[in-house]
């Protein structure tokens, strides 16, 4: 069971759910303007989780994009990773 906060290259932003073989949607996909786009040159995006007593924080380049119940994010356990290979 995992979270995951998955970003775009035309600005969008998705955060998902997977539950053995189910998979939820927590946030769909959402413009956020503080996500720089493909094009952009040198264009780095800082991904950050906060994960607090009663809320799961979901920011990109020190802008929040969303804060989801703790209730509802499976949030305890090991930490991962991933990048796409077309990144």
């Amino acid at each position: 069971r995992y979270t995951y906060f998955l970003l775009r290259n035309d600005g969008k932003y998705i955060v998902k759910q997977r539950d053995g073989e189910k998979t939820s949607t927590l946030v769909d996909w959402t413009d956020l303007p503080a996500i720089k786009k493909a094009g952009d040159s040198a264009a780095p995006n800082d991904l950050r989780i906060v994960v607090g007593a009663n809320a799961v924080t979901f920011s990109v380049n020190g802008t929040e994009a969303t804060s989801v119940p703790r209730n509802r994010v499976s949030a305890d356990g090991v930490f991962g990773l991933r990048f796409n290979h077309a990144v």
